[in-house]
């Protein structure tokens, strides 16, 4: 059985002026404060010989759960902590010290990782082999499904996602296709002047779910210029809507995507993207058949398949 508590978001969203960030930094500084000390009282009550406590947001300086972890560690030191970390390794090595990183690890005893580039970049900074463990990332597979696999008439190409995107080679590849459609999530950036005058391109905000998944539906090929990735949301959501991927060969990709479903291209080379656009584009029969096993794969990482492997690991 699970119980789950989630931290709500104290942090403001668009632009802000200076006033507006010193009261967001108020804000998410005192209230993510007391949610912790309100979640400690719980805790208190509720846990009992034979639970374990998994901190799915750790080694995040935002919103960190260093805190709960010491307390939970002192009081209940019967109590198995296990943390999920899952940012780049480069963000790591900008926050975190050695001592910093040894610091955050005394109190638990294992980390969960979304992926092997990052479980390997651990045990590379100190983090003993057998406190690391390497789950995937998982994806709701019964929301997220295509409605069919029609074709689009007009070859169209969705990209999503902030963490590592490179939008300087999106915008290259945008340009060297003008014969695609292209659909741009930029969430709560503002990329209008990077893709100004470009006409092949509907540049979408900050949507719901629901709206993000009409969206996918639309689709027929996932494109992820990315400079790294560990486990990514991006990533399985559209294997599950069934999306061919196009996507940067970086990070922990392989983990997810393989030949059947994805064409892997170099970042140092905008041309392998366009390449690939272009083969899907010339060859129906290979999108199609790139789409099916996209969602083939997707199954493998549904969320009944992440219960299961937490059970079966803890």
């Amino acid at each position: 059985m699970y119980t789950v508590f989630c931290c709500p978001n104290f942090e403001s969203s668009g632009r802000l002026t200076l006033w507006r960030r010193i009261i967001n930094f108020l804000l998410v500084k005192w209230g993510s404060y007391l949610y912790r000390c309100r979640l400690l009282c719980l805790l208190k009550r509720r846990l009992s010989d034979g639970d374990k406590v998994f901190l799915l947001e750790y080694l995040a300086h935002n919103y960190t759960q260093l805190p709960i972890a010491q307390i939970v560690k002192s009081k209940f030191p019967f109590v198995p902590i296990y943390v999920m970390v899952h940012l780049v390794p480069q963000l790591y090595d900008r926050y975190f010290s050695d001592r910093e990183l040894k610091r955050w690890t005394k109190p638990i005893d294992g980390y969960i990782t979304l992926g092997h580039s990052l479980t390997e970049y651990l045990i590379r900074r100190g983090i003993p082999k057998d406190m690391v463990y390497t789950s995937f990332h998982y994806v709701d597979s019964t929301y997220y499904k295509p409605n069919s696999f029609d074709l689009q008439k007009q070859l169209t190409v969705i990209a999503m996602g902030n963490m590592k995107r490179n939008y300087s080679l999106l915008r290259q590849v945008v340009v060297d296709n003008p014969q695609v459609r292209f659909i741009i999530c930029q969430g709560r950036n503002n990329l209008s002047m990077e893709f100004e005058g470009i006409e092949n391109v509907k540049l979408v905000p900050f949507v719901s779910e629901e709206k993000l998944r009409y969206l996918m539906g639309q689709a027929d090929v996932s494109l992820n210029s990315m400079d790294d990735t560990v486990g990514s949301n991006v990533i399985v959501t559209s294997m599950a809507m069934g999306l061919a991927m196009i996507c940067s060969n970086v990070g922990s990709i392989g983990d997810y995507c393989g030949e059947d479903n994805a064409i892997f291209c170099d970042n140092e080379n905008p041309k392998s993207f366009t390449i690939a656009i272009r083969q899907l584009e010339s060859n129906p029969k290979k999108l199609l058949s790139m789409r099916k096993a996209s969602r083939r794969r997707a199954e493998q990482f549904s969320i009944e398949s992440f219960h299961g492997w937490l059970c079966n690991n803890f």
